[in-house]
């Protein structure tokens, strides 16, 4: 659903451009980003553990981006990422784990712009906030949630194109990290607070590729 949302949003700002006046002095800009994050190092988003952490290698990640600019450089701005990924995999013989993920970061951000030339921008932008985790399984009929949020950091660099009016379209790369030593468990009603050791801790380190479709207002 939340997928279906993001898209939706993407044709929407696609459209806003239409009515939209001169890109020469612009100074807020929306952007929607679409694409998929690579998990690399030390990574883990398995809650079962360090030994499953090889499970997940990557999955769906999308941004939503808002950014004023402050003078005729820096700007400062907000960052909305979704990151979700669906598993199976065997934690005894014979007995397999059906395991969703999403990770949802919100974070203020700084950085400048850059008008390369009169068809080029480039924006590096990078900012610390709030990551919640939260994991729902299957394994042996029965569901297990785990949650938790925690501070994550990120730093993005876009490069996009003009194409029309206000309208630019490019590419975004994205590193983004964060960790938690403990998880909240639900199972069929009984709650837990986990603790982690620095082995099992949940600890993501992502690099993001997407395509973005950036609109000057």
């Amino acid at each position: 659903m939340r997928k279906v949302i993001f898209t939706f949003i993407l044709c929407l700002i696609s459209t806003v451009f239409i009515n939209a006046q001169s890109l020469t002095n612009d100074k807020l800009s929306v952007s929607v980003d679409l694409g998929a994050g690579y998990l690399f190092g030390h990574s883990n988003l398995s809650s079962y553990g360090v030994n499953y952490r090889g499970e997940y290698k990557s999955g769906f990640s999308g941004n939503i981006k808002a950014s004023y600019l402050l003078n005729k450089t820096f700007q400062a701005g907000f960052k909305f990422n979704l990151f979700s990924a669906s598993e199976n995999y065997d934690l005894t013989k014979g007995t397999q784990v059906t395991d969703d993920l999403e990770l949802i970061y919100i974070a203020p951000q700084i950085g400048y712009r850059t008008i390369i030339t009169e068809k080029w921008c480039l924006d590096c932008m990078a900012g610390a906030g709030y990551m919640h985790y939260q994991s729902k399984s299957l394994y042996s009929e029965a569901e297990r949630k785990c949650k938790k949020g925690f501070i994550g950091a990120n730093a993005d660099l876009s490069l996009t194109r003009h194409l029309y009016k206000n309208l630019y379209m490019g590419a975004n790369i994205s590193v983004m990290g964060g960790h938690t030593s403990s998880l909240k468990e639900s199972i069929e009603g009984e709650k837990e607070t986990l603790k982690l050791d620095k082995w099992n801790r949940i600890k993501v380190i992502r690099a993001d590729v997407m395509l973005s479709i950036k609109v000057l207002l």
